[in-house]
């Protein structure tokens, strides 16, 4: 299983974590690309503040970061 797949498998599993925070983090990781929170909240059809409270969270987490242009990364590769 490759690292995508496992972090993958843990957010869905991950009891801890609020829903949007999994939709976005999965979003992230197969979509690893610098995008907005807004080109994120598009995709997922989520609310702009609401996806950036999830990016927020996943910061933390070490699965998102910021790129030197402020844009969100997915870093798990």
């Amino acid at each position: 299983m490759t690292d995508r797949e496992e972090v993958i498998r843990d957010l869905v599993q991950s009891s801890g974590l609020r829903a949007t925070c999994r939709v976005v983090g999965v979003h992230m990781i197969l979509h690893p690309q610098p995008q907005t929170a807004m080109e994120v909240a598009r995709t997922t059809g989520l609310n702009r503040r609401t996806v950036t409270n999830a990016l927020n969270e996943l910061m933390e987490l070490h699965i998102v970061s910021k790129d030197h242009h402020g844009l969100w990364v997915g870093e798990v590769r």
